[in-house]
């Protein structure tokens, strides 16, 4: 194999590796949001529970 092509090869699965972990460490963050969030909602029809009588949707 050329050594140039074998270079420009590593380099490049180099990036597509660096890619893949920061795509990871997106979705760990989202996954944290979305786990906030869904806390966050739970305490808002608490409150308004507790203001308003039972305010949660019928499912």
């Amino acid at each position: 194999m050329n050594p140039l092509a074998q270079d420009e090869g590593l380099t490049l699965e180099a990036e597509l590796r660096q890619a893949l972990q920061h795509q990871r460490a997106a979705i760990e963050q989202a996954r944290e949001t979305q786990v906030q969030l869904e806390r966050l909602i739970a305490r808002a029809w608490k409150l308004l529970d507790s203001q308003c009588g039972s305010a949660e949707p019928d499912t």
